[in-house]
């Protein structure tokens, strides 16, 4: 698996607002919750490794205000801080 996972927002995406998380090799497709950051049904199965990842990230970005602006397509490396 890549290393490179990226972090999405859609701004007209569906009911429950969440966050996507994809892997540049394809290995990851996944949605998380905005208000708890869980993992929600129909995910790809993702390493316990990546997920930790995935979880330093959401909360050190849980609570972030976003305006329309920052709704478009985001992308960013997991080590983000």
């Amino acid at each position: 698996m890549s290393d490179e996972i990226w972090k999405f927002l859609y701004s007209r995406d569906y009911d429950p607002p969440h966050f996507h998380v994809k892997s540049k090799d394809g290995s990851i497709n996944a949605r998380f919750r905005i208000d708890d950051g869980s993992l929600m049904p129909g995910s790809s199965d993702i390493r316990n490794t990546v997920l930790k990842r995935i979880n330093l990230w959401y909360s050190r970005h849980q609570g972030k205000a976003y305006d329309k602006s920052d709704l478009g397509q985001a992308k960013s490396n997991a080590s983000d801080q």
